[in-house]
């Protein structure tokens, strides 16, 4: 935590919310278990700097994605929509330069 903060007081740097599940206890996490990781990182870098990454191909070793995406789901589902498109898409669209509407 501390070192993410540390980089976030750069404006230039971003960062992906992924890796959040271990291959070796497949479907052993919950949106519960992962709240708190997602949570944090949103409160370093705020929803205009922070993104969604699929993990993939460990999201197979924990599931399956639409396992991953589904507790992901969950907890994003708490926040304000604007946060949730930013973390779905628009801060991967800005970081990456992307013009897709």
């Amino acid at each position: 935590r501390s070192q993410m903060i540390q980089a976030a007081k750069n404006p230039n740097v971003y960062a992906k919310v992924s890796g959040l599940y271990h291959g070796t206890a497949p479907m052993n996490s919950s949106a519960d278990a992962i709240r708190p990781f997602i949570l944090q990182a949103l409160d370093i870098f705020g929803s205009e700097r922070l993104m969604y990454g699929g993990d993939w191909p460990i999201s197979i070793l924990a599931g399956d994605y639409e396992y991953v995406f589904s507790n992901f789901s969950e907890v994003i589902s708490e926040l304000p929509e604007r946060d949730q498109i930013n973390v779905l898409s628009d801060t991967a669209k800005n970081f990456y330069g992307l013009q897709i509407k």
